[in-house]
C-alpha cells in the first residue's frame, strides 16, 4: 500500500493536531508484516499532492513478536511461530531481491516492485520492535539485506545500545506515556528512555503511532517530550528530538527541522511552554 494516495487532505483529524503545533507527518499505512510505503506530509494543503513532502520515503514492517498474549489466560506467552514467521520475511527478501536485480519484468509482482527503491538505499525499512530480541534479529535482518532500518518502538532499545550504535540504527521512540511493557521494568523506565539512549550515542526521535486511531492522539507529541525534558533529556534535547533528530530520521533535515537559513519556514508561536499542556496557548502557527 502507498499512504500518500490515500491521504486526505480534509480529515477532521488535522486541525485537531495542528492546533497543537503538529505541522508536518509521515502518513503510516497500518496491516500486515510489511504494510505498506509511508510519506511526509504538511498538515496543510489542498489536496495530497499539495501537501506532500517526500513521496514514498519509508517502507514498514512489523516484525514478529517474541511474545504472543493468550487472551484465555490473561498472561503473555512465547510465540511457538516465531522462528516460522521470520523465515517467512527472509524468503520474501530473497525472493524480492532477486527480482528486483532484473530491470524489467514482462509480468510484473507489485509487491516485489515496491522494494525497489529499498534495495537501491534510495528507501528505509521502519521495523516495528520492542523486545530486545526482536530488535537483534531486525538488525541482523538489516545487514543480511543490506537494507537501511530505523527501529519503531524500541521498548528494550536500551538492552541493545552497543549493537544499535555499531550499526548507526536510529531509534523512534514509541507511545512513551503508558505503562511499561516488561515485568521487573521501573515505573518510570519509559520516561528516562529517550534521554539514556541520547546519552550513549543512539539518535533517537519520539513517535506517537501504535494502534488504528493513534493519529489523534499524535497532538500530544509536545508533551511526550515535555516528559522527557523532565526525566533527563532536558528542555532542549527534547526539543530536539521532536524537530531536528526526527527530520532527520525521516530524511527531510535539508528543509525541515532546524530554523535555518533556505529552509522551510515550518514553526509557530506559543504564549507558554509548549512541552507543557497547563502553558501552551498557540497563537500563531
Amino acid at each position: 500500500m502507498r499512504s500518500l494516495i490515500a491521504y486526505n487532505t480534509h480529515s477532521r483529524a488535522i486541525p485537531t493536531v495542528r492546533t497543537n503545533g503538529i505541522l508536518l507527518a509521515q502518513v503510516v499505512p497500518g496491516g500486515a508484516v510489511i504494510s505498506g510505503q509511508s510519506s511526509v506530509m504538511k498538515l496543510a494543503g489542498w489536496n495530497w499532492e499539495d501537501a506532500v513532502v517526500a513521496t514514498d520515503n519509508g517502507m514498514h514492517m512489523y516484525w514478529p513478536g517474541v511474545y504472543r498474549y493468550n487472551w484465555e489466560k490473561g498472561t503473555y506467552e512465547i510465540s511457538k511461530s516465531y522462528d516460522k514467521e521470520v523465515s517467512s520475511i527472509e524468503t520474501f527478501m530473497l525472493e524480492a531481491k532477486a527480482y528486483c536485480a532484473v530491470a524489467t519484468h514482462t509480468e510484473k509482482n507489485l509487491k516485489f516492485e515496491a522494494m525497489r527503491q529499498l534495495f537501491a538505499g534510495k528507501q528505509k525499512m521502519f521495523m516495528s520492535a520492542n523486545n530486545a530480541k526482536e530488535i537483534i534479529g531486525a538488525v541482523e535482518f538489516s545487514k543480511t539485506h543490506g537494507i537501511k532500518i530505523v527501529i519503531v518502538g524500541g521498548r528494550q532499545s536500551y538492552r541493545v545500545m552497543p549493537l544499535l550504535k555499531e550499526n548507526n540504527i536510529p531509534v523512534l521512540i514509541e507511545n512513551t506515556h503508558e505503562l511499561p511493557s516488561f515485568d521487573g521494568d521501573p515505573v518510570d523506565l519509559i520516561f528516562k528512555l529517550p534521554g539514556i539512549l541520547t546519552a550513549n550515542g543512539i539518535t533517537c526521535g519520539l513517535t506517537l503511532s501504535d494502534g488504528g486511531d493513534s493519529f489523534w492522539n499524535m497532538r500530544n507529541i509536545p508533551f511526550v517530550a515535555g516528559s522527557a525534558a523532565a526525566y533527563g533529556l532536558g528542555k532542549e534535547g527534547a526539543v530536539q528530538m521532536i524537530t531536528q533528530t526526527n527530520a532527520k530520521i525521516l530524511g527531510i533535515d535539508n528543509l525541515y527541522g532546524t530554523l535555518t537559513a533556505g529552509k522551510s519556514a515550518t514553526l509557530f508561536i506559543s504564549e507558554g511552554d509548549a512541552l507543557d499542556m497547563k502553558t501552551s496557548i498557540l497563537t500563531n502557527i
